[in-house]
């Protein structure tokens, strides 16, 4: 028992052999973790963790799992692949430097959270949760380890045990075991995980429409191709949901319609995501805290739809601010 122990969420294996842990505060070297001078490696612990006289065995224990753990890495060929460890997955990045190659591996959690343990004000909740009875597209933004998957992995579930119904995931890799049958609230539900066949995302969802889903979710929105079969499937009767790289909820909406512009005409695309946007949320990680951004696009033909459906993107931050207020104080979104 070494690895499985700390409290990180990344592990960093360079060209030259180094490694470094990555915890909710902190990022440290493996020689800092090695050596019994410093706290480095208390710091990596649980909170209140203590491993009493057995530093130095742990130590050792440690650095054997750092060894076997890049050994696996380095036996996938895939650029993102997933490995299991100790009863741990771990998401893994291969990138290739100049002096060879380097992989980021992200542990996965062992289950999903529950939407009320995610950090979301719980007027937030409670509005996400109705989001589960409608059609269209939650688009949920953010950058590298924000967070954004293990969202969309939790209002999924949620969805699943509280209405039921067939779910479709198409993801590189998987990441929440979230496949499998359910039977909760009187409703029965199903979850298929999948990945994008031959690495083909817009073919994934393809086959998503025709597995007759109600929950669509798309790992991540990455070309013009899948980015414009997304917004088909939003507004074809599912509940879609996707990830995209963006600095605010605007930009999202943005960068989604930018994509989708070279496989759609423009004022067709920018119709689709006005019809079918259900809220975007912009969320990052600090101090191991969720922050979020919220944009409710509320009913048809809304001030947020209309302002979607002209592209004026820069304008709904004025939407944003007074949603946040109206959250702030517990209001209601829209008369």
């Amino acid at each position: 028992m070494a690895v499985e122990q700390l409290n990180i969420t990344d592990i960093f294996f360079t060209p030259d052999n180094n490694t470094l842990l990555r915890s909710p505060l902190t990022l440290a070297p493996i020689s800092e973790v090695m050596d019994t001078n410093n706290q480095t490696l208390q710091n990596l612990l649980p909170k209140n963790t203590q491993i009493n006289g057995e530093n130095q065995k742990f130590r050792a224990e440690l650095l054997n799992d750092m060894k076997e753990i890049r050994e696996l890495a380095e036996k996938e060929k895939e650029v993102d692949s997933a490995i299991p460890y100790k009863g741990n997955v771990y998401r893994v990045n291969r990138s290739q430097a100049e002096n060879g190659a380097a992989f980021a591996l992200r542990r996965i959690p062992t289950t999903t959270p529950p939407i009320n343990q995610l950090g979301f004000p719980p007027n937030v909740v409670n509005l996400i949760t109705q989001l589960g009875k409608e059609n269209g597209l939650i688009l949920i933004a953010g950058s590298t380890g924000a967070g954004k998957t293990t969202t969309i992995s939790s209002m999924l579930l949620s969805y699943i045990r509280q209405y039921g119904n067939v779910a479709y995931t198409i993801e590189d890799p998987p990441e929440y075991p979230i496949q499998g049958i359910y039977q909760e609230n009187g409703h029965h539900g199903y979850c298929l995980q999948t990945r994008p066949p031959n690495g083909d995302w817009a073919q994934g969802l393809a086959n998503a429409l025709r597995s007759n889903s109600r929950y669509i979710f798309l790992g991540e929105i990455r070309n013009a191709k899948s980015a414009a079969e997304l917004l088909r499937a939003a507004n074809s009767g599912h509940l879609v949901f996707s990830s995209i790289h963006a600095q605010s909820p605007q930009h999202a909406l943005n960068a989604l319609t930018n994509y989708a512009v070279s496989q759609l005409p423009e004022k067709l695309a920018l119709n689709f995501l006005a019809q079918s946007i259900l809220c975007v949320i912009h969320q990052t990680i600090f101090q191991a805290q969720l922050q979020a951004e919220f944009l409710f696009a509320g009913p048809a033909h809304s001030a947020v739809r209309n302002k979607i459906a002209e592209a004026k993107f820069l304008s709904l931050a004025n939407d944003i601010q007074q949603q946040a207020i109206r959250i702030q104080n517990q209001q209601p979104l829209f008369s």
